[in-house]
């Protein structure tokens, strides 16, 4: 396909923005999931670590007020996390780092193992491609909001979700609302199109397999993490 050879690393990430269907298509024939593992590997890493102390102290003062908070000594952890050093950033840098890579994998695998129940025809590289290059949408969002979380020296008050609709981020409501980010939505809508790509699926297909395993494991992860309030 004459695209694939004319796209280079900057033509397809542009693609993925303005282009997806483009973009996944060249994913299909091409995955060059590393290209794009790499640099959500370094944006998480960025991230990680210019919102750790930030995000730490935040995370431990919203704790403050369930029963797990109860039963540990907040002050001393805050203490702590307020007062990082060099050695603690690069710990969670790496950290971030391998994490961003293994999540890609989980993600991608899990995802193929779906469309294979729905019968797709994928391989488990087109899908690293399809998650990978999906995902640089959800790595912009991180971009954006970092800005604005060093500025008002706060993450939880930094949100491109619906959960600004909502003020307690301990609510229910809050972590519901929060699963609906812009970025993630994006991101989402660009790897049901890489998806319909790789496995050839229908329409309908495609908004089963991609939307119904995403909202699983999101709700998952709400319902574990309301198990420690």
């Amino acid at each position: 396909m004459s695209s694939t050879n004319a796209l280079g690393f900057c033509g397809r990430f542009g693609a993925t923005f303005m282009a997806p269907k483009l973009a996944m298509e060249e994913v299909r024939i091409q995955p060059r999931w590393v290209a794009a593992g790499l640099v959500l590997m370094v944006v998480a890493a960025i991230f990680s670590g210019a919102t750790m102390r930030i995000a730490g102290v935040e995370n431990l003062e919203l704790m403050r007020e369930t029963s797990m908070g109860q039963l540990i000594d907040i002050d001393a952890l805050q203490e702590q996390a307020a007062n990082t050093s060099a050695d603690a950033v690069i710990k969670t840098i790496i950290i971030s780092a391998i994490d961003s890579w293994f999540n890609l994998f989980l993600v991608a695998f899990g995802w193929l193992i779906c469309c294979k129940i729905g019968g797709g025809v994928g391989t488990f590289k087109q899908m690293l491609g399809v998650v990978a290059w999906g995902k640089l949408i959800s790595a912009s969002g991180m971009i954006v909001k970092l800005p604005l979380i060093l500025s008002l020296n706060s993450v939880a008050r930094v949100s491109t979700s619906l959960a600004l609709l909502s003020g307690d981020p301990n609510s229910l409501s809050y972590q519901l609302l929060d699963i609906f980010d812009f970025f993630a939505i994006w991101s989402l809508i660009v790897i049901a199109i890489g998806i319909k790509a790789v496995h050839n699926f229908s329409r309908n297909q495609t908004i089963a397999v991609a939307s119904l395993p995403w909202l699983l494991v999101k709700l998952a992860s709400v319902s574990l993490s309301r198990m420690f309030l």
